[in-house]
C-alpha cells in the first residue's frame, strides 16, 4: 500500500540536504510508537529469505514542493514553499496501517529540526498490474550493485546490462524472503535507452558520513508477474530501498 502525505511547513524551513536517513528514522518512529515491538524486529532483523540478505520492505520518495520550491545554502536545502508533498509504500499490511495510523494521531512531525504539520494523509489504490506489464518512471533513484573485492561494492550504471539483472535477480529474492516461495519467474526490465542517452541519470546521495550511494532516475517497463510488479512498486526496486530509493511512478491500473 501507498500512503501520500501533504505536509504544511514554515516558508523558508529548512533540513539537512541529505536528508533519506532523516526520513528513514522518522518512518521507524512512527512505526514504534504505534507496535514498537514488531518496529523493533524490522529494524533489527528485517526478512530474509534463502540468500540470508534482510529486506525491510518499505521505501519513500523525497520530499517535493514543486519546481523552484528549494535553494542549497551551507548544507542545507531552504524551502522556498509552505507546503511538501511525501510518498511512502511498502507491501506489508501491518507496517503501512501502523505508520498511516501514526501520521494521522501525530498531526505535527519534526523531519531534520523542522515542523511539519500533516494537512493531508491519504491511501492510494492499489495497483493490480493484471496485464503483466507497465512502464515506470522513477521518483528516486534506482541502485543496482555487484561485489568488489578492493571496495566492497561496485555500482552499476544503467547502460550496463547487468544493472537490469541486478534489479530481476533483487526482486526475485525479495519474493523468496517475503513468501518462503521461489518466484514464478523472473521480472524483465526494458530501460528507455533513448532516454538514457540523452539524459544525465545519475544522482549521490550521502546516507550517513563516508557512505555516498550512487543511483539512477530512469524509465522502464517492466514484464512479468502482477505479483511481483506490484512487490517492486510497494516496496521499492533494486536495493537500499528503506533508505528512500527505487521508488516509481506508473499510469498502470
Amino acid at each position: 500500500m501507498r500512503i501520500s502525505i501533504t505536509f504544511s511547513i514554515p516558508f523558508g524551513a529548512s533540513i539537512p540536504v541529505n536528508y533519506n536517513h532523516i526520513l528513514t528514522g522518522l518512518i521507524y518512529r512512527l512505526a514504534g510508537g504505534e507496535a514498537p515491538e514488531w518496529a523493533a524486529r524490522l529494524h533489527e532483523q528485517g526478512f530474509s529469505g534463502a540468500g540470508n540478505r534482510p529486506y525491510k520492505f518499505f521505501t519513500f520518495s523525497q520530499l517535493f514542493g514543486g519546481p523552484g520550491s528549494a535553494k542549497v545554502e551551507s548544507g542545507r536545502l531552504i524551502f522556498t514553499t509552505d507546503t511538501l508533498r511525501w510518498t511512502f509504500g511498502s507491501c506489508l499490511p501491518i507496517l503501512s496501517t501502523v505508520v498511516m495510523d501514526a501520521l494521522l494521531s501525530s498531526g505535527t512531525v519534526n523531519i531534520g529540526g523542522m515542523e511539519a504539520k500533516m494537512t493531508s494523509v491519504k491511501a492510494e489504490p492499489p495497483k493490480q498490474f493484471s496485464r503483466g506489464k507497465a512502464r515506470f518512471t522513477s521518483i528516486s533513484p534506482l541502485v543496482a550493485s555487484v561485489h568488489d573485492e578492493r571496495r566492497g561494492h561496485r555500482y552499476l550504471p544503467p547502460d550496463d546490462p547487468l544493472f537490469w539483472k541486478v534489479l530481476a535477480v533483487n526482486l526475485s529474492r525479495k519474493w523468496n524472503a517475503l513468501t518462503g516461495a521461489d518466484a514464478p519467474e523472473e521480472v524483465r526490465f526494458d530501460p528507455d535507452t533513448g532516454y538514457i542517452s540523452r539524459k544525465r541519470t545519475s544522482k549521490a546521495i550521502t546516507v550517513k558520513p563516508g557512505e555516498v550511494v550512487i543511483g539512477h532516475l530512469v524509465p522502464f517497463t517492466a514484464s512479468g508477474p502482477s505479483e511481483l510488479l506490484c512487490l517492486g512498486y510497494d516496496s521499492g526496486f533494486g536495493s537500499r530501498n528503506s533508505l528512500g530509493f527505487g521508488m516509481t511512478a506508473t499510469t498502470e491500473p
